[in-house]
């Protein structure tokens, strides 16, 4: 498994209430992405966005994170995405989730 945080500057107009609209109507849309497992949406109060992604491979993560994907960030924000990217070996769940054990990735 891979995973990939994604943060980028939003414009200073935006507020946090327009990005939660932004990011409902879009959410769906990732269900239909090829080997993503799960996807957080992130705000901060630094004026930024972002995302924590996580793939079943870097391959999957590689065919996502194209140079037009970041074409499109850059055209869509007006800032160059910060794309980072991991080896996820393992990952716990917290004791709400202890049902499910450490799942191996």
């Amino acid at each position: 498994m891979h995973g990939v945080i994604v943060q980028i500057q939003r414009p200073a107009d935006q507020t946090k209430e327009a990005l939660r609209e932004l990011i409902e109507s879009v959410a769906p849309r990732f269900r239909q992405v090829e080997g993503l497992t799960r996807k957080y949406f992130l705000l901060t109060d630094t004026n930024k966005i972002g995302g924590v992604y996580f793939f079943e491979s870097l391959a999957k993560a590689d065919a996502f994170f194209t140079p037009a994907w970041r074409q499109r960030a850059q055209e869509s924000w007006g800032a160059d995405p910060e794309v980072l990217v991991f080896e996820v070996p393992i990952v716990i769940n917290g004791p709400a989730y202890a049902a499910e054990d450490a799942v191996a990735a």
